[in-house]
């Protein structure tokens, strides 16, 4: 049971419908993204989507009942962020489920909220080091699941050698790490490794190393505002013309005054979790979003998908936790159900997430994508089933 059973959509959508009721106890939700700062282009799309949700489901009564008061926290991107936003979530706003993004974001935020069993689902950080940690949940496929995909992908294009560019952060180190690894497993050739630091808006020097070493194609990590002004800044460098893939397609977003995915990010290439355009959850938060942010184009890409997926995650497993007498206020309660119902609806796929119990990681349809015009098109190359 999940958004299906209120809005009429989704998978899963059997179930009870809100009752209307005004004297249950509404629910704290928590979601931690970063909200400012140099990755606030893949907060932000979230936190305004799961805003949309939350004010569509109160309206329509929220969980058989219960209100849900949503507490959006600005982690940074940054585990001190994190810890942060998780303390004030655990014992200030008592959130019974926390959601969010960022490896180490999320890793402090499970140190905090184990202790005081709250569960928390990691949608967009990625890294192995998030397996296996007690009340944490992975919703996005890891990189030992997107690398092959990409390097596949590379190597039946004529790219035989790589040059690797990425943020010297866990999210970045490791991402480049996988891959290094699975490209040359594959056959390729790694020519060069080029750590840059977090934030950085001028990649001259970056580029001008990866260029002299004439590879065939480029693999970048690269999160926030630091893509928009890496992939502007390809063209220029005069390499536009070569493969460029990584892990992450975001959405058409503003921020420090550059387009994320501008007109130069045109062509490149990413994997990740699919997102099919016509999914029915999809095309109604397309409607939404027009709505209430007209000035803003919707793209139907993860940093708006994660948002809604992370919303779905919650009120699926609080439908379940009342419907078998559970306190939904409690995340011991949460993390019951999970173990009893491992599948969610998937918000981008009219499918379902399945969540492995043993590693707390999922599996999920993933795809090789591509921008398209001036970025704010998504263009599936190839859909891999999980």
């Amino acid at each position: 049971m999940g958004l299906g059973a209120t809005f009429g959509f989704g998978v899963n959508s059997a179930g009870a419908t809100s009752t209307g009721a005004t004297s249950k106890a509404p629910i704290p939700y928590c979601l931690e993204e970063p909200l400012t700062g140099n990755a606030a282009s893949l907060g932000l799309p979230s936190e305004e989507v799961a805003t949309i949700i939350i004010n569509h489901l109160n309206a329509a009564g929220g969980i058989d009942g219960h209100k849900i008061i949503f507490n959006a926290l600005d982690s940074l991107g940054t585990a001190q962020g994190g810890a942060a936003a998780a303390n004030r979530a655990v014992y200030v706003d008592h959130c019974p489920f926390i959601s969010g993004g960022f490896a180490s974001v999320m890793l402090a935020t499970q140190q905090v909220a184990a202790p005081a069993k709250v569960l928390v689902m990691n949608d967009g950080g990625a890294g192995t080091e998030l397996l296996r940690k007690p009340f944490l949940y992975d919703l996005s496929p890891q990189p030992p699941v997107l690398a092959p995909a990409g390097a596949k992908w590379q190597l039946s294009h004529g790219v035989k050698s790589i040059v690797e560019i990425y943020s010297d952060d866990a999210y970045g180190e490791q991402n480049a790490s996988v891959y290094k690894g699975v490209f040359t497993h594959l056959g390729g050739k790694v020519l060069g490794m080029i750590p840059f630091p977090l934030g950085t808006t001028d990649f001259s020097a970056e580029l001008a190393q990866a260029k002299s070493l004439n590879p065939d194609g480029y693999y970048s990590v690269v999160l926030g505002a630091s893509q928009g002004f890496l992939d502007n800044q390809v063209a220029s460098a005069g390499l536009n013309g070569k493969m460029w893939m990584g892990p992450l397609l975001s959405g058409n977003y503003k921020i420090a005054g550059v387009n994320e995915n501008g007109t130069a990010t045109s062509g490149f290439i990413g994997v990740n979790p699919y997102v099919n355009p016509n999914a029915k959850s999809v095309v109604q938060l397309a409607k939404w979003w027009a709505t209430s942010y007209p000035s803003t184009p919707f793209s139907p890409t993860l940093s708006y998908l994660n948002g809604y997926q992370e919303v779905e995650a919650f009120v699926t497993l609080e439908k379940e936790a009342i419907a078998d007498g559970l306190s939904p206020l409690r995340g011991a309660s949460l993390l019951k159900e999970l173990n009893k119902h491992p599948k969610i609806p998937s918000v981008s796929t009219n499918q379902s997430i399945t969540f492995n119990l043993a590693t707390h990681g999922s599996n999920e349809d993933i795809a090789i994508q591509n921008l398209v015009g001036n970025g704010t098109t998504v263009r599936t190359l190839k859909l891999i089933k999980s």
